[in-house]
């Protein structure tokens, strides 16, 4: 996978808007490390299990951190896709492994992807759609919500 930093404004999927990157994490950069709340761990863990939309990316990604440990890894065919947590400026770009790294690699996130997480609409929701579309309005014309 490749790293980014927290926070940076940028989009791995090239998408265009206020877009902040979260979690794109290698095991040859450091990141922050910590507990969190369990309710976060439960909220982050809906959300990835229903992403905005499968298979967006190609190729297989692995966890380095996984293999750094060498530990076996998620299931790579996994890796495909990108979670997109809405906020009230901005849209947080994540990996779907952002939960794995959470709840095996102590992963914490900065805080305001946390808050955006625990206030976040119901994926699939129309006031999900809706957030989404405030910051990144390209969606609806690539017609990438599925419900």
């Amino acid at each position: 996978m490749t790293h980014i930093s927290d926070l940076a404004p940028v989009s791995y999927m090239g998408l265009k808007g206020p877009i902040r990157a979260v979690g794109w994490l290698e095991s040859s950069h450091p990141f922050s490390r910590g507990s969190v709340d369990p309710e976060f761990s439960r909220r982050l863990v809906a959300l990835v299990e229903r992403p905005l939309r499968d298979s967006m990316m190609l190729g297989i990604h692995y966890c380095s951190l996984c293999a750094a440990e060498d530990r076996i890894g998620p299931d790579s065919r996994s890796s495909q896709s990108e979670l997109l947590v809405p906020a009230l400026d901005c849209v947080y770009e994540a990996p779907i492994w952002i939960g794995h790294y959470v709840l095996a690699h102590g992963y914490q996130p900065p805080e305001e992807f946390i808050r955006a997480v625990m206030t976040c609409p119901k994926p699939g929701s129309k006031e999900y759609r809706t957030a989404i579309q405030a910051h990144v309005p390209s969606l609806v014309e690539l017609d990438w919500f599925t419900v």
